[in-house]
């Protein structure tokens, strides 16, 4: 493995090669949010933004939590769990615009549950102290909440269109 050293932040010793992946994985993270306030604020919507950019929310998030599970720092069982939902949902997308030609874009609960499964993913990444840890905790919580809400959306948006 990679050492560049140690730093000590809030008595926590952190590997330099954890700032840096959580420096990374955060700008990754913040260019998602700008890309799609650029887009809307210049009309510039297009079908294949409505399909190409949550697909990459999932990748970036799914390449975290594979990341986690190497480190031995999350469940692999949890991870696996939440990667065969993103992959459900990304299927039922497809699904929809084979059968009637319109992409269904992110609902909100979706952005959010994105939004929480990144910041609780920085919180992992950064740090292991017992704050971070608490924060997770409560992050994964909201992010179970918000995954149930998006799939009861989703399914009635999937029944909407196949009514259609």
């Amino acid at each position: 493995p990679l050492s560049w050293g140690q730093v000590v932040w809030a008595g926590t010793t952190i590997p330099v090669t954890q700032v840096v992946a959580t420096v990374i994985f955060a700008v990754a993270s913040l260019t998602d949010l700008a890309d799609g306030k650029i887009a809307r604020g210049q009309h510039l919507v297009t079908n294949f933004g409505k399909f190409a950019d949550p697909l990459a929310d999932k990748m970036l998030v799914m390449t975290a939590f594979i990341i986690l599970v190497r480190l031995n720092a999350a469940p692999d069982w949890v991870v696996a769990i939440i990667m065969c939902r993103e992959l459900a949902v990304t299927g039922l997308r497809l699904l929809i615009v084979e059968n009637n030609g319109k992409v269904m874009a992110a609902a909100m609960p979706g952005k959010v549950k994105t939004t929480t499964q990144m910041i609780a993913q920085l919180c992992y990444i950064s740090a292991y102290s017992s704050l971070f840890i608490l924060a997770l905790i409560i992050l994964f919580r909201i992010v179970t909440c918000l995954q149930m809400a998006s799939n009861k959306i989703n399914h009635e948006r999937l029944t909407e269109s196949c009514i259609q």
